[in-house]
């Protein structure tokens, strides 16, 4: 098993709006591949799905998307921990268009901190607002523009044990049961990226949505067949998406 590799974090302040009983502006404090962390004093339960709107630099919209409360950083503990009190969201459901485009852009901002590590959060985002590239939700690559009306489910595995409960409970059954306080149309194509714990790699299952009762939802795999579920077990063992199933990133 390779070691877990983290997404690095990038320290840039992007707007941000979450919303609880209303819209509520925040900054990031810094984002990665799979998330953010924002600055923030207020409540927020773990595990809560929250949704937000992220203005990501080049375009005139902000973009929508859910996720899951991850961590937080409470105001009384912050400065012992020498960071800003906050909250660690990690993203949960995002259509592949957006998804995308926010990978294109943490990797614009890594590039930059590798030629400017100096520089600081708001210069960072002034410096991609600027930059002389294809405005972000507009350089979609193929990949995505196929995929562009699936919605991505993000679901990352506690552990091992999880992945194996996975393949026994809900990959050989062909579905996969969630909750979604978000509206998404019944029988809309969705891709289900899970995360391994370890290494952080995706494996990528197609599928549809289907509502049941309240907020119930269930993904109805598109594939079930043997090979699928041995390539899964090499996943799980070894952390890697073996090269039949290597578009998890795309």
């Amino acid at each position: 098993m390779k070691e877990r590799r983290r997404d690095p974090r990038v320290p840039v302040r992007l707007e941000v709006e979450v919303r609880r009983t209303r819209w509520e502006p925040h900054l990031t404090e810094d984002v990665s591949r799979r998330g953010i962390f924002i600055r923030s004093a207020g409540p927020c339960p773990i595990g809560q799905l929250m949704q937000l709107r992220i203005q990501m630099p080049r375009a005139s919209q902000p973009v929508e998307m859910m996720a899951r409360a991850a961590r937080r950083v409470h105001p009384d503990l912050a400065l012992t921990a020498g960071r800003m009190p906050g909250i660690g969201f990690q993203f949960y459901c995002v259509s592949s268009q957006v998804l995308s485009s926010w990978e294109q852009l943490v990797r614009e901002a890594v590039d930059y901190l590798e030629i400017r590590p100096d520089i600081n959060p708001f210069a960072l985002r002034r410096a991609l607002e600027q930059a002389n590239r294809p405005a972000s939700l507009e350089a979609v690559d193929d990949a995505a523009k196929r995929q562009e009306n699936r919605t991505n489910l993000l679901f990352r595995a506690s552990d091992l044990d999880r992945l194996e409960q996975f393949i026994q409970e809900e990959l050989a059954v062909g579905t996969f049961s969630l909750q979604l306080p978000y509206p998404i149309e019944d029988g809309s194509p969705v891709n289900l990226r899970v995360i391994h714990p370890r290494s952080e790699e995706e494996f990528l299952l197609f599928g549809h949505l289907h509502h049941q009762e309240r907020d119930g939802c269930q993904v109805r795999f598109s594939e079930r067949h043997a090979a699928l579920i041995q390539a899964f077990r090499r996943f799980v063992t070894s952390g890697e998406v073996p090269a039949a199933y290597g578009g998890s990133r795309g």
